[in-house]
């Protein structure tokens, strides 16, 4: 087969790795395979230089130039002549949708990374997006959601394509447990507990709920420390350092800005903590747990799926459950800690590996070809 993956951008996400990891492994499975970025791609990022892979950018770097962007991609699909078209994300999915009316050839298969349960913490151009792609919903011959919750609010609010559920898929070579100096790096000592959270800086992540939690257990247990890694809005991130100083967390909470390879992140944290109000399937929980790390998480997505009974769960929206679910957590690990980290790592090679993802991903696109 030849595919194309459309997607706004190749930045360092969830969503952008996964979709490299599935097109390496379906690479791999002799298909060929195209990606085209709406956005100029950086060389500097690994995930734009995989060998084997074809890179597109239609170099939009905002809204005016997406009238000029548009003619360039539908000469690239009319030059291609892929036998799938399979978009990423909301704005891309929006797109392709729009301009299926002249490519009427290609299989058009939409991806969709998000529960879609709130989009109360969105700006109102990711919302007015969302929207878009809720009316433009029958356009697709399938969906693939990587989450079941996900699954179940796309038809909550009318989608119409049929739908597949397609789990993620970890790279457990790539992210596994190891030496890191990281922790090092922050002046913690290897006697200190180390709970931490790599994430976007967004609203919708609840970090805030992360700093109170923090709070509580930092009084009750001296030995433990705290670390927020990711970048995003510069507003919250403020909010969030100034909540760290008044709850006076200085000398325990660090920030970390947001980096490219993070298992050097996880393989020095004793507990990671997701705090998220909305989530679909919340790649960060794979990734700590396949590198031995335990999660506390909030119950969103299929985040109680993910952890199984390797971890413990907390309704995000008050702070004592998720004090509740760390404390509980910091027990567990503080009385069995290396059978639970292999425990976490057992559970995502077995059930949740980047050779599931490609081969569900492939035998559901060989349907649809030949339907």
């Amino acid at each position: 087969m030849r595919i194309c993956f459309v997607i706004g951008s190749l930045a360092c996400g969830g969503a952008e790795r996964q979709l490299i990891n599935l097109a390496k492994g379906l690479r791999q499975r002799k298909h060929d395979i195209h990606i085209v970025s709406l956005k100029p791609l950086d060389k500097e990022n690994p995930l734009a230089c995989e060998s084997g892979l074809h890179y597109h950018s239609l170099s939009i770097h905002g809204g005016r130039e997406m009238a000029f962007g548009i003619p360039s991609l539908v000469s690239l699909f009319y030059r291609l002549r892929p036998h799938i078209i399979h978009s990423y994300l909301p704005l891309s999915n929006v797109l392709m949708a729009a301009l299926k009316p002249f490519i009427p050839k290609h299989k058009l298969v939409w991806g969709i990374r998000d529960s879609l349960a709130t989009w109360g913490g969105y700006s109102l151009k990711t919302r007015t997006i969302a929207s878009l792609e809720r009316l433009l919903s029958q356009v697709p011959h399938r969906i693939i959601v990587n989450s079941h919750t996900g699954q179940k609010n796309l038809h909550t609010r009318g989608y119409r394509a049929p739908q597949e559920i397609i789990p993620n898929g970890i790279d457990t070579d790539f992210f596994c447990p190891g030496h890191s100096q990281f922790r090092q790096s922050l002046g913690i000592s290897h006697e200190n507990i180390l709970i931490g959270m790599v994430t976007r800086v967004q609203r919708i992540k609840n970090i805030e709920r992360f700093i109170a939690a923090a709070a509580h257990v930092s009084r009750a247990n001296s030995t433990v420390r705290f670390v927020l890694v990711g970048s995003g809005d510069k507003d919250y991130k403020e909010k969030l350092e100034k909540m760290v100083e008044s709850q006076g967390l200085s000398s325990v909470f660090h920030f970390y800005p947001h980096i490219t390879n993070p298992v050097a992140i996880y393989r020095s944290l004793d507990i990671h903590v997701l705090t998220s109000v909305a989530e679909g399937f919340p790649n960060t929980l794979c990734e700590a747990m396949a590198c031995g790390v335990p999660c506390a998480s909030a119950q969103v997505g299929d985040a109680s799926a993910i952890i199984g009974a390797h971890g413990e769960t907390f309704n995000p929206s008050t702070t004592l459950s998720v004090v509740n679910a760390i404390t509980l957590l910091v027990k567990r690990i503080q009385g069995d800690k290396e059978n639970i980290r292999n425990q976490c790592r057992n559970h995502i090679t077995d059930n949740f590996t980047c050779e599931r993802l490609v081969k569900r991903t492939e035998h559901v696109l060989q349907q649809i070809l030949r339907s």
